[in-house]
């Protein structure tokens, strides 16, 4: 399981900070409405492809650097990175139960004694009728710790997201 430390912006993202987000699914169909517009294709056709960068962020440091900032500049720390043509990356999420090996791009158990750690960063790319690689691991998106089975925005049950 996966979980954020909950918040959002959206504008034309190409880089999404997982802080203070408490509609995380708005986030979700944002980012698939704009795919859908900039193709010209139908949203309901539309889902998520997740990719694992090899980049971490410090939440703390992000946020420390946020506050800093005044309108239209960049932080310092995502220059280095390479925005994605189409797509969002998100940071700020945390596992449960399992951990992520950065020296293999892989999902494995979890450290002892850590029983939540940070995932790096990843790519949401939307794609038309996407259906994942049965050798991708899917594991259920939750906004906080709780595990709630239904979105309060929705009603619906939560998001599953499938990490390759």
């Amino acid at each position: 399981m996966l979980h954020s430390n909950a918040g959002c912006f959206l504008e034309d993202i190409l880089l999404f900070i997982q802080q203070d987000c408490t509609v995380f699914s708005g986030f979700l169909t944002g980012t698939l409405q704009t795919h859908a517009r900039k193709y010209n294709q139908p949203i309901d056709h539309l889902s998520f492809q997740f990719t694992v960068q090899p980049l971490y962020r410090d939440q703390e440091e992000v946020t420390e650097a946020m506050a800093k900032l005044h309108f239209g500049e960049e932080m310092e720390m995502d220059k280095d990175v390479t925005t994605p043509e189409d797509g969002v990356l998100v940071h700020g999420l945390f596992t449960d139960g399992f951990s992520w090996d950065s020296d293999n791009m892989v999902v494995t158990d979890s450290r002892p004694g850590e029983m939540n750690s940070r995932v790096p960063m990843l790519h949401m790319e939307p794609r038309m009728d996407y259906v994942p690689d049965d050798s991708c691991y899917h594991a259920p998106l939750y906004k906080t710790a709780a595990r709630a089975g239904v979105l309060s925005t929705t009603g619906k049950g939560w998001r599953e997201m499938t990490v390759q």
